[in-house]
């Protein structure tokens, strides 16, 4: 027997304005239902800027594609220098519907 998957890849593109703290860092912002949730944490994105761009790749490795998928989009903000939070927001979770 022969299994085939295929991988999408996508990017999923966060604009963030911030303080600017040149001690801190934003942590990757999306996590999707379909990954072990150690890999919903990928670090620190570096020394916060004021306007950031950080974008998190998502891929679609999916077993099954039908199911209860989704979506976190979560902003989380750490000192660099400890690696402790420092402030988080709620996080929000959006449905995702895989068509073929």
């Amino acid at each position: 027997m022969l299994l085939r998957y295929e991988v999408l890849e996508y990017v999923a593109r966060s604009y963030i304005r911030t303080a600017g703290n040149p001690d801190r860092c934003i942590s990757r912002v999306v996590g999707y239902s379909w990954r072990v949730s150690s890999s919903h944490d990928s670090g620190c994105s570096g020394p916060e800027r004021e306007n950031m761009v950080i974008e998190d790749n998502i891929d679609t490795f999916l077993e099954e594609a039908s199911g209860d998928h989704h979506v976190t989009i979560r902003l989380q903000e750490y000192e660099l220098a400890t690696g402790s939070g420092v402030s988080s927001q709620e996080p929000q979770t959006v449905p995702v519907r895989f068509v073929p």
